[in-house]
């Protein structure tokens, strides 16, 4: 979703823990919000836009075009609810526990924000319309609450969505090594394996000089990997990765099942806030007022 969250915190001179305190959600939800993870609830913009004090077009201005165009009830529209998703909008504020079952014997269980949920439910329920003439490998790409995901759905058994009641909300920020420890490492799952295949690598990064052009920067290494399994290449293609030592991973894509790459590898700017919060917290703190000597 294109916002200016981030922009307009910073030129307000608060930290993700003020604008978290000021919009009653955790830190870690502004954190990930900020990234690019999590879609956003629409009660949450707009408190977002109110502790700004700016309005709505200026900081999501992909939403208000939305919001005009379906004003009142037709917000719930089916039609509204599609193009409020296409706008990274979640109106339901619901997160589901999506359990995968793949050919190989691996059942996997993620979360899965409403919207995605709906797509996904698409794609299954009109297989031969989006699959039927193609010829490369379908694969299904979401962001749960620790990894990115790419599944191969011709690999794909089943699926079940059980509900987790409503709430998009993060729970309460984490620290920059508890991030990093439960999702340590990119898994691969195999054809025939039934245990993934674990590696290391470095953070995607982008240069200054790239986020300083106004064009869109490119994607890193492992971001890369995701958008070709998710253009539905070829089978007899292959995508690969630098590992940590500095080695070359090649994948055959036809036997990947399931691919899932910690999001922390990703955006790498989700540590940011936290390396913020723990130097506000480390740091001492100036007494609010005059001391009284006795």
């Amino acid at each position: 979703m294109d916002h200016f969250i981030k922009q307009f915190r910073q030129e307000k001179k608060l930290s993700q823990r003020d604008l978290a305190k000021l919009t009653g959600t955790s830190q870690q939800q502004i954190q990930r919000l900020e990234a690019g993870i999590s879609p956003i609830r629409l009660d949450l913009a707009v408190r977002i836009c109110n502790a700004l004090d700016l309005p709505m077009e200026k900081v999501f201005p992909t939403l208000s075009p939305v919001l005009k165009k379906f004003p009142g009830r037709k917000l719930a529209s089916e039609k509204a609810l599609e193009e409020l998703s296409g706008a990274g909008i979640e109106i339901e504020g619901v997160i589901w526990t999506t359990e995968f079952g793949l050919r190989n014997g691996v059942a996997k269980q993620f979360t899965l924000p409403s919207a995605e949920k709906r797509r996904l439910e698409e794609f299954l329920r009109n297989w031969d319309y989006h699959f039927g003439a193609q010829t490369g490998i379908p694969f299904f790409w979401f962001d749960s609450d620790r990894y990115s995901i790419c599944v191969n759905l011709s690999q794909l058994v089943y699926s079940r969505f059980m509900f987790d009641g409503p709430g998009l909300e993060a729970s309460e920020a984490e620290s920059y090594e508890e991030v990093c420890d439960r999702a340590p490492h990119i898994e691969v799952w195999m054809n025939g394996q039934r245990e993934p295949l674990e590696f290391s690598a470095e953070p995607d990064e982008i240069s200054d000089l790239e986020e300083e052009e106004e064009e869109q920067p490119e994607s890193g290494q492992l971001e890369e990997l995701l958008i070709l399994l998710d253009s539905n290449m070829a089978d007899d293609g292959f995508v690969s990765f630098m590992d940590n030592d500095g080695e070359d991973v090649y994948l055959r894509v036809a036997d990947i099942t399931m691919i899932a790459v910690p999001q922390w590898l990703l955006k790498p700017e989700l540590l940011d806030g936290l390396e913020e919060s723990e130097q506000e917290e480390s740091s001492p703190q100036k007494p609010s007022g005059p001391s009284l000597v006795q």
